[in-house]
């Protein structure tokens, strides 16, 4: 168990919080994640948000899977023009005591 952490840290694409969503310009844009374990491991935000998002990203041929909460996001979470295609065993897996809303258009 010890081994697979690790290398989750070690070969995941990104690993940062979630942005509040009263952000109105997210700092993340057009960010893309490929060929790896995860595509992204999202945190809750620090500072206690009620409300983290995660907007413009894609994640595509991850091993595991291509979107990943760890240890719970207790916030919502807003997912905005987020793609996960091609992950080999899962493409999302959030754990959230909050609302999920997941937009699309």
């Amino acid at each position: 168990l010890l081994l697979l952490l690790l290398l989750l840290l070690l070969v995941q694409g990104y690993h940062m919080p979630g942005e509040p969503c009263s952000r109105t310009q997210p700092l993340m844009i057009n960010n893309v994640a490929h060929s790896n374990l995860a595509g992204i491991v999202l945190r809750a935000e620090p500072g206690g948000s009620s409300c983290s998002q995660l907007s413009n990203f894609t994640s595509y041929a991850s091993w595991d899977f291509g979107l990943i909460t760890m240890k719970g996001i207790t916030s919502d979470l807003v997912l905005q023009h987020v793609t996960v295609a091609g992950a080999h065993h899962a493409h999302d897996f959030w754990c959230s005591f909050g609302q999920v809303v997941v937009l699309y258009e």
